[in-house]
């Protein structure tokens, strides 16, 4: 009785998954809330639609700002041959979007598709993290579940269509691998974290030590790294720099010394100042529930401390630092994710970083508000999955609405 009931159960699971399956290909919009409920029951089927949805968005996502670099790229290398491909590449030290651009231009397809392989892949990575998270937490419960996802989940249309974003997915996927379940294969993503954004050799090299006991940090060191960013000299992290290779220091050097350190801020309106400040001050934020959770005897621990202390010194350079507090802000919640208890000083924390992670949803929303405007993001609404993998922002939509300097043209 007991076993028929359980195969009956598991035909209905069955039958729901697949018309949910069936509804997302027809109209993915209207599968979203089956979706979610899959995702707050940690069924892993559920996290690939969400994946394949946010891939969608990121296809209809404009190609401004680094995107629109992406496209002049993909313009350079469409129909080129291998050996003029080569060429090309030996001018950038990032090469996996290279190699991408480069293959869907040899199959004659619309460029837009990077932007959806990125947005999937980033989503994907980071939902099998979450499930493996929350499977290896004994006080995970169904109970905390809309919190736990609302944490960890980040809800941004287009952030993960960029590069070093994309690293980050792709780099904790791995740290969390070879840090936590000390999986060897893990590697392979952090490989692929820095051979997409040569940036994160840094990231690289400091998990290399990850089981060093000197990133066990004393409280009272972590503390002062944090106070310690509010003050750190900028002339003390150029001269550490000196020291790698010319290279490096050629493609680096506008974002430590140049235009895109600090200058080009002032460019910009108060509220989009504003809006970076506030941005990296949830991951400050965030630290704070780190120090006040902190056992330097956890395994996780000295990975965090490592991403901390490389955001310590960059702090000084906008660019660099809004990034790095990014790629601190996911560990600190790997971190806390995996050590939650059913506490109630847990619970506030864990309540704590929900409200930090909405806030910084919103203030992404906000940041990219006139993109999506005049964006076809509104095709999302009416559309099939087919409909929606052919659609392309033309060479004419671009030129009408985006600068050479891939700034967004608005009134």
């Amino acid at each position: 009785m007991v076993v028929a009931e359980r195969i009956n159960n598991y035909r209905y699971i069955k039958k729901n998954t697949i018309a949910t399956m069936v509804l997302f290909f027809i109209y993915p919009i209207a599968a979203i809330p089956f979706i979610v409920q899959g995702m707050l029951n940690n069924k892993r089927w559920a996290f690939v639609l969400w994946a394949f949805f946010m891939g969608l968005l990121g296809l209809l996502y404009p190609p401004t700002g680094d995107l629109y670099r992406y496209t002049t790229d993909f313009l350079s290398v469409k129909g080129v041959s291998w050996a003029e491909f080569k060429i090309f590449l030996t001018l950038k030290q990032d090469w996996l979007l290279p190699y991408i651009s480069y293959i869907i231009g040899k199959l004659g397809l619309n460029f837009d598709l990077s932007r959806f392989i990125y947005n999937f892949v980033s989503y994907l990575l980071l939902g099998l993290l979450y499930t493996d998270i929350t499977d290896s937490n004994p006080h995970y419960s169904r109970k905390n579940a809309v919190l736990f996802l609302g944490t960890f989940i980040i809800f941004s249309i287009g952030a993960y269509t960029i590069r070093f974003s994309a690293s980050t997915a792709l780099f904790a996927y791995g740290a969390y691998n070879v840090v936590y379940k000390s999986k060897k294969s893990g590697w392979i993503f952090v490989i692929l974290a820095f051979v997409n954004h040569l940036t994160f050799i840094v990231f690289a090299i400091a998990l290399l030590f990850h089981k060093s006991r000197s990133l066990a940090f004393s409280k009272k060191l972590v503390i002062f790294l944090i106070i310690f960013s509010f003050t750190v000299d900028s002339s003390f992290l150029i001269k550490l720099f000196s020291f790698l290779p010319l290279d490096i220091i050629d493609h680096y050097s506008i974002y430590l010394d140049g235009y895109w350190a600090k200058e080009y801020l002032n460019d910009h309106s108060f509220l989009y100042r504003l809006q970076m400040t506030l941005t990296s001050l949830v991951s400050y934020a965030a630290a704070i529930i780190y120090i006040l959770t902190y056992d330097k005897h956890n395994k996780g621990i000295r990975v965090v401390n490592s991403v901390l202390l490389l955001t310590t010194l960059v702090t000084p350079f906008a660019t660099i630092a809004t990034r790095f507090v990014g790629v601190l802000f996911i560990f600190i919640k790997i971190h806390f994710l995996s050590i939650y208890k059913n506490t109630k000083s847990y619970k506030k924390y864990l309540m704590a970083l929900f409200l930090l992670t909405m806030f910084s949803n919103a203030m992404g929303l906000w940041a990219s508000r006139r993109q999506l405007v005049v964006s076809d993001i509104k095709i999302i609404a009416y559309s099939s999955v087919p409909q929606i993998l052919t659609h392309t922002y033309s060479e004419k939509w671009i030129n009408s609405n985006v600068y050479d300097n891939g700034d967004f043209k608005h009134d």
